[in-house]
């Protein structure tokens, strides 16, 4: 089964020649986070990680972390996203992560409400899109019978040899203490449960 790391500046420096004889050649970058006054943040590592990662063959997708608190601003925060990825071609979706405790009090409605409105927004723009969250989001914050159109990247921490959610999941993120040469302490890592990207299997 397929493994791609998910990476941010949390991260640090990677060496991505080590990551690739290591056997992972697929990624997930975090472009930056999405706020509330137009303060969108642009993570400090992508364009160096986007830049490696390509250079040694790397499929790469793309998320965003939310700390919007409306559809207004979550839609300015979709429109920044697509000025970050202009010149840049997206093998993965580009997913919306949500699960920032600030943004829970928005209720179940509007918190999927935003993720339909980030998700639309990137569609039309042609690119592959999805939605980032834990079990308990997608049981209690978000109504997943309405976001089953878009790539589902459920993060569930486990030994398990499978993950708990009732419904499709096409990425997987089992554990947030992976271990790969060249890079510097713990990973997040994934399983490919679909066809999310071309030849990714």
């Amino acid at each position: 089964m397929k493994q791609i790391i998910d990476i941010s500046e949390h991260n640090g420096k990677i060496d991505f020649l080590k990551v690739r004889e290591a056997g992972i050649d697929t990624c997930i970058i975090r472009i930056g986070w999405i706020g509330n006054k137009n303060n969108h943040t642009i993570d400090k590592y992508f364009e160096e990680y986007y830049t490696k990662a390509r250079y040694y063959g790397f499929k790469i997708g793309f998320y965003v972390y939310s700390y919007c608190l409306s559809p207004a601003t979550i839609l300015q925060g979709a429109e920044w996203t697509i000025n970050k990825l202009i010149g840049k071609r997206a093998d993965l979706p580009v997913f919306i992560d949500l699960e920032d405790k600030t943004i829970k009090s928005r209720g179940k409605q509007e918190l999927t409400q935003h993720a339909t409105v980030f998700c639309e927004k990137l569609k039309k723009k042609g690119y592959d899109v999805g939605v980032y969250a834990s079990l308990d989001w997608f049981k209690n914050y978000l109504d997943i019978n309405k976001l089953l159109n878009y790539k589902i990247w459920l993060a569930e921490w486990t030994s398990r040899e499978n993950h708990s959610f009732k419904y499709k999941v096409d990425l997987w993120q089992y554990t947030s203490k992976g271990k790969v040469n060249g890079i510097i302490g713990n990973v997040d890592m994934n399983k490919c449960l679909c066809n999310c990207v071309e030849n990714v299997d």
